[in-house]
């Protein structure tokens, strides 16, 4: 099979980092006891690491050199959420199917088929 790239990026690298903080993300919460503590405390989390994302984004499209931060954040909000997913009894490969699904959901879409109204693409009416 040949190897997919998006610009300079072999995606079977990214594949295997994202597959590598999924397991991080497990063995973390098993080394501190925390593999079947209250999904409501996980989405606390989620919520702190979405307000820090949404900040320095903020930060970023009011000009503060913030693209570090803004990485790092997303980073974190990702890892957050593998730890809800986990908790629901989500496994990698059922996530990664549906990122797969999700994606090729988009790249079929065209300009033909969808529009863009008021900041988002969404299916064209048909008139």
């Amino acid at each position: 099979m040949p190897t997919l790239k998006c610009g300079s990026i072999n995606i079977e690298d990214t594949s295997e980092a994202f597959e590598h903080a999924w397991f991080s993300n497990k063995a973390f919460h098993r080394r501190f006891g925390l593999e079947d503590n209250d999904v409501s405390s996980r989405m606390r989390k989620v919520g702190e690491e979405f307000v820090e994302f949404m900040e320095a984004s903020t930060a970023l499209d009011l000009g503060f050199p913030a693209k570090d931060e803004l990485v790092e954040e997303s980073a974190d909000l990702i890892y957050t959420i593998f730890g809800v997913l986990q908790r629901h009894g989500i496994i990698f490969a059922e996530l990664y199917t549906a990122m797969d699904r999700v994606a090729h959901k988009n790249d079929i879409k065209t300009t033909e088929t969808h529009e863009v109204r008021k900041g988002q693409v969404v299916r064209k009416v048909n008139e």
